[in-house]
């Protein structure tokens, strides 16, 4: 089956193009930055797009790359190719930051961590619930629904079970099985 097959017909699902949407890379898509990867539609408009890949951990821990977090041993993952020596902040904690955008209620996007720094050193920030990722997938304007257009993008809704988690990249073929349900 080529990407222009439409594989969402089967599943009977076309979610629309919004902030806090899931992307899952199609399974016949190669293309080596998304093989295989779940990304959370962060914004989405005119001017381009913005998402995060929720499955590939970038092999750094928070408190080693950011001294205003040290003793947070939280995960850093792989937002995107684009940007990565930006990090961006998903809290899935109300209320968001100051200068944040919510993606969805109670779930926030954010690149300023000097806020979320100074919450952390107070002990007031709830390591389960922060996400930080190194960079970012970006399409330009009209680029991603043209590639949803062709199918190589399969969406669905925002569901807590598909954020990041240590030691897996399950997320990926979880999201495609839970599809059909």
């Amino acid at each position: 089956m080529s990407p222009q097959q439409n594989p969402k017909q089967s599943f009977g699902l076309d979610q629309p193009l919004v902030a806090g949407t899931l992307l899952a890379a199609c399974p016949f898509l190669s293309d080596a930055p998304f093989y295989r990867r779940l990304l959370l539609l962060a914004e989405h408009g005119p001017l381009g797009s913005v998402a995060f890949v929720l499955n590939e951990y970038s092999g750094h821990r928070l408190g080693a790359l950011l001294p205003g977090f040290a003793g947070w041993d939280a995960p850093v993952w792989t937002g995107g190719p684009v940007e990565k020596d930006t990090l961006h902040i998903v809290q899935v904690q109300s209320p968001g930051l100051a200068d944040s955008i919510e993606l969805l209620p109670g779930i926030w996007w954010n690149a300023h961590p000097a806020q979320a720094m100074k919450l952390a050193s107070e002990g007031l920030l709830d390591q389960n619930k922060w996400y930080f990722f190194l960079g970012y997938a970006g399409w330009s304007a009209r680029q991603l629904e043209q590639e949803y257009e062709e199918h190589y993008w399969i969406s669905g809704p925002y569901h807590p079970d598909f954020m990041p988690k240590e030691g897996s990249i399950a997320p990926w073929s979880q999201f495609l099985c839970n599809l059909g349900e």
